[in-house]
């Protein structure tokens, strides 16, 4: 989760940078071995989420 973000972003590693939902990263082609750590990530925001007032 990033609420605020001043300056400039810069690829280092990969060809192209873009900010979007857990949910919109699916899509992209990732590398099989970050599959499972954003599904992991989605899960546990997600229950953050529920326990919340």
């Amino acid at each position: 989760h990033v609420p605020a973000f001043n300056g400039l972003i810069r690829a280092l590693e990969h060809q192209a940078l873009v900010w979007c939902t857990p949910e919109e990263a699916l899509e992209y082609p990732l590398a099989p071995a970050d599959i499972p750590l954003l599904q992991a990530f989605m899960a546990l925001r997600d229950a953050r989420l529920t326990d919340s007032c």
